[in-house]
């Protein structure tokens, strides 16, 4: 079926519609706003971090926060050899903090066992994922405001790794993934588009290995912070 270009259009607005909701948060600062707006953070968490990011501060209210999971049996192709299991946990947040007066995100790969290093060749992932962005950050009337953004559920993203050159790239409808790969380590960019008009960038850090990848992205501006996270396996 060929369709026209303003059919596609339509179509993924749409789609893009129906997969992030936006919801209106506040809460009453208690602090300083500067002097011309509330500021925004985002920090990625230490590996291996157990704690939930963000919900040991009492300051932060309107909280969005996520994980993903991942528990999943590989089957090695030899027979002679032993099956193996490749785990990760990722977690994210996003909340107002009503004594910095500023929109908070955080994130961080609490586990991985992802397999042993690739040391050249290609790969391919399919990965899901998932994000909060607090948008139109603003303080009115003793309140900071915003709209939290994030899809109605985990979303599924198809990651080609280059080991030869170190890139991890990908993308969907409202995620673009530029990543890099050194050794076991992931880093690089993403951009996340959760609705028209609505675009935020954000630092991408994480693991991949022989049997999965696990990864978080956090990232800010002037007047919004998106924090998120994905786990995949090796196709």
């Amino acid at each position: 079926m060929d369709l026209s270009n303003s059919t596609r259009a339509c179509i993924w607005v749409a789609v893009s519609v129906l997969a992030a909701c936006g919801t209106p948060i506040d809460a009453p600062i208690t602090g300083t706003p500067g002097p011309d707006s509330p500021g925004t953070q985002a920090t990625i968490q230490a590996a291996g971090s157990k704690q939930a990011p963000l919900s040991a501060n009492l300051n932060v209210r309107s909280l969005q926060e996520g994980s993903l999971r991942l528990h999943e049996e590989i089957v090695d192709p030899d027979p002679h050899l032993p099956n193996r299991t490749t785990t990760a946990l990722v977690q994210y947040a996003a909340g107002l903090d009503t004594d910095a007066v500023a929109a908070v995100a955080s994130a961080g790969v609490a586990q991985s066992d992802l397999g042993a290093a690739v040391v050249g060749g290609t790969a391919q992932y399919r990965a899901r994922y998932n994000y909060v962005l607090l948008n139109d950050v603003a303080v009115d009337g003793g309140r900071i405001t915003a709209n939290a953004i994030r899809p109605s559920g985990d979303q599924t993203i198809f990651l080609d790794a280059d080991f030869n050159t170190g890139t991890l790239t990908g993308s969907t409808f409202d995620l673009a993934v530029h990543g890099t790969v050194s050794g076991q380590s992931v880093g690089g960019s993403v951009i996340v588009t959760p609705q028209i008009g609505v675009t935020a960038n954000g630092t991408l850090n994480g693991q991949i290995g022989t049997d999965g990848v696990a990864a978080v992205f956090v990232g800010k501006d002037d007047t919004s912070v998106v924090a998120g996270g994905l786990v995949g396996v090796r196709n």
